[in-house]
């Protein structure tokens, strides 16, 4: 994704139709998702299996130590739904909103509930 946060437009392909196109800036300034970050020095699986599955969690990402998190944009506070959410199965983690990148526009794109006919 490095060489396409360079190119002056990018076009998405998902199942052979156009998912998401315009400039890099563009995409990232309306990817449809609010993305936020959960990072911890431990083992994420346990606040990954709190999180999958739940109304308004649209993806979980893993990288590195770090959960990138798309919530639904009419979430009115992801950050507060994500943190009652981990705290009340007793997971206490840093948390805090995240610009989108490309790989997270990539990721909203590609959602199969955006696919037409699905």
């Amino acid at each position: 994704m490095d060489e396409a946060e360079r190119c002056h437009a990018l076009a998405i392909l998902d199942h052979g139709r156009v998912a998401a196109d315009g400039s890099p800036r563009d995409l990232e300034a309306n990817i449809g998702a609010t993305v936020v970050e959960i990072e911890d020095d431990r083992d994420l699986s346990p606040a990954r299996a709190a999180l999958v599955g739940h109304a308004g969690v649209m993806s979980i990402t893993q990288l590195g130590i770090r959960l990138r998190v798309l919530i639904d944009p009419r979430v009115e506070d992801p950050v507060g739904l994500l943190g009652g959410l981990l705290r009340g199965r007793g997971i206490q983690v840093r948390l805090h909103p995240s610009q989108p990148s490309l790989e997270d526009v990539f990721v909203a794109a590609t959602q199969p509930d955006r696919r037409s006919g699905q």
